[in-house]
């Protein structure tokens, strides 16, 4: 229900699909002023319209989100971060700032499943990935690539700067202890392998491989511990081979 205030000012609240989504103001100054019908109703009209305008806006925006983020731990997916991979790369290859990629894998999950239920499983992702949300900064880019692998996307960042973030990120996981349904889960670890922009890898492809080279030497050595590139390449080892979680 519209009102007219003594200060001349018109509110009429925005609806859309029987719900008050706001109120929109329009002042009409000082004074005895009169409103006639025809700016009555052309008032109306506007926050009929405008009430349906917002609804539709916050809608997308809901379907937005929901489409870029993985459901189960509330970070970013695979989609947003191939996207926002691809972005910040270019962004890199026209500036002299290095950019650096964590690719990360929870320690011995499938036994971790196998022991604990699924519940369990879904409740430690949930509990790691609200961790790396709070330790991210507004430019820097956490996400869920799909089961335990989740991903962070470092802008402004070197290789040595990267390895101490990584670092700092096991230490924070490994000194965790989480408990569900009154059991006590035990220690919990991540492995990380780090990749950096343009140098050593020169694209995208590249920043991915040695990012993921550098991971599953980190579980070959033994998990609970981050293995860079650069690592990676003077051990001169072999081809490794995927190691099973």
């Amino acid at each position: 229900m519209a009102s007219l205030e003594q200060n001349q000012t018109l509110c009429i609240p925005l609806t859309a699909h029987g719900n008050t989504i706001g109120i929109m103001h329009l002042y009409f100054g000082q004074g005895e002023i009169e409103v006639d019908e025809i700016t009555m109703q052309l008032a109306y009209s506007v926050a009929e319209h405008l009430g349906l305008a917002l609804a539709n806006l916050s809608l997308q925006e809901k379907l937005r989100s929901q489409a870029l983020s993985d459901p189960l731990t509330g970070l970013y997916n695979r989609r947003f971060f191939e996207q926002k991979l691809t972005e910040h790369v270019n962004n890199s290859a026209t500036s002299t700032e290095s950019l650096s990629l964590l690719m990360l894998d929870l320690d011995h999950f499938k036994r971790f499943n196998d022991n604990f239920g699924h519940d369990a499983g879904d409740y430690v992702l949930k509990e790691i990935s609200a961790m790396l949300k709070r330790t991210v900064s507004d430019d820097e880019i956490a996400c869920r690539l799909g089961g335990e692998e989740l991903a962070v996307i470092l802008p402004h960042s070197d290789m040595d700067d990267a390895t101490e973030y990584a670092d700092n990120i096991v230490t924070q996981i490994r000194t965790m202890h989480l408990e569900h349904k009154g059991l006590s889960l035990g220690q919990l670890s991540v492995s990380i392998g780090v990749s950096t922009y343009p140098e050593p890898s020169s694209d995208i492809e590249g920043l991915v491989k040695m990012a993921d080279k550098a991971l599953y030497m980190a579980k070959e050595q033994g998990r609970d511990r981050v293995v860079n590139y650069r690592q990676y390449s003077d051990a001169k080892s072999p081809e490794l081979e995927l190691v099973e979680s």
